[in-house]
This record gives C-alpha cells, structure tokens and sequence, in this order.
C-alpha cells in the first residue's frame, strides 16, 4: 500500500528522486522534493505544502512509562502536574488527556467515553510496558460545570471529586486488576491524593 498526501498515492522512491509524473483520474501531478518541503502541483482536488518550520533533534530511544496520566486538558495546571510527577518520582508518562480527566471512567459521562479512556490505558500498557495509572481531576472544571455547579462551595466540589475518583479507580482496577492505581484531587492551593484505606476523605 503505497502512502498518500492529500488523497494523492505515491511511491517514496518517486517522491525522493524529485520530479515524476504520475497520472491519476486523468491528471497529471507533480512531485518535487527539497530538505525543507514537499510540493504537489496541478492535483485537481488539493494544493498542500509540508514545510519544515524548524529544526530539532527529538530523542529517538523508546521508553518505558512510569505511568499512564488520565488528566484533564485545562492549562492551568500544568505546572502543578508536573511538580507532582517529579515528586512522586516519574519520569516518563503518557498523558490521556481528555475534558473532565477521570470523570469519565467514574460513570458520569457516556459509555463510549470511558471505553476510548479504557483503551487508552490498554494502549499504554500495550506500547510502554505502563504498570501504573494516575487518575486526576482538578477544582473548577468545565465539564463539571466549574466551582459554580456547587455553589461556590469548595468543601462541597472536593468531596464530589473525592467519591468519583473512588469509582474510577474501582472501574479501573476490575478491567485491569494487575494495575497500580492512584487518585489525585488538584485545586488551586496544592495537590490531594484520594486514601482508599479511608473511605471518608481525602488525604494531604
């Protein structure tokens, strides 16, 4: 099966040998090559252009995660994520980012989300050899409606928090039971991490 750039097949030795002819749907296109783009010319249905926008050397080793993240994708607590993954010494992890974090695989959401998360962390395992799972969700998240769905009331939204990472983590553990799994509860004055040894809070 040969790839193809903007519906348009081609054969890679056509592409690096520079200009070729091919004809498709009675058309000509044309393929030209530098170090910095690839062009295709005359298609009937598209123009594109793949151009380098700079140069970097990304690490090339495969790695093996610490753990698989399911975290929401709200920017503001960014910086915390990572204070956290340094202290509780992992390195390397695979982010499953998606709206509300956790909150999916607790039941709140549609079934077809948790199983796309469920997937996710199948895939993980599958490609980098994950034993562990961090399960989060953060104050004030949109898919929850923010701080104001519960009034404003910050103990209200924690303990809201506290018993859907509960469930997650329990969902989670019966489709994967050889995983380690730890829940995290982020608002805007540090981290909490869920005690599943004490049903009632959740522990600093």
């Amino acid at each position: 099966m040969f790839p193809s750039i903007c519906g348009v097949r081609f054969s890679i030795p056509a592409l690096i040998a520079g200009k070729r002819r091919y004809r498709r749907a009675g058309a000509l296109a044309y393929f030209h090559r530098t170090p910095e783009r690839i062009r295709l010319y005359n298609v009937p249905t598209a123009r594109c252009l793949i151009r380098k926008v700079f140069h970097f050397e990304s690490p090339r080793a495969r790695y093996k995660a610490d753990a698989a993240i399911v975290w929401c994708f709200d920017h503001r607590f960014d910086v915390v994520l990572h204070k956290l993954t340094k202290r509780i010494g992992v390195e390397f992890f695979d982010p499953i980012l998606v709206a509300g974090g956790a909150k999916c695989l607790a039941g709140n959401d549609l079934e077809r989300d948790r199983q796309f998360v469920l997937e996710q962390v199948r895939k993980s395992i599958q490609l980098h050899g994950t034993h562990t799972v961090l399960l989060m969700l953060h104050s004030d998240c949109g898919a929850y409606g923010g701080l104001a769905a519960f009034d404003n009331d910050t103990a209200r939204e924690a303990e809201n928090h506290r018993q859907d990472l509960h469930r997650a983590v329990d969902f989670l553990q019966a489709q994967i039971p050889e995983l380690t799994i730890r829940g995290f509860f982020v608002d805007f004055e540090g981290v909490w991490e869920a005690d599943y040894s004490k049903d009632s809070a959740i522990s600093a």
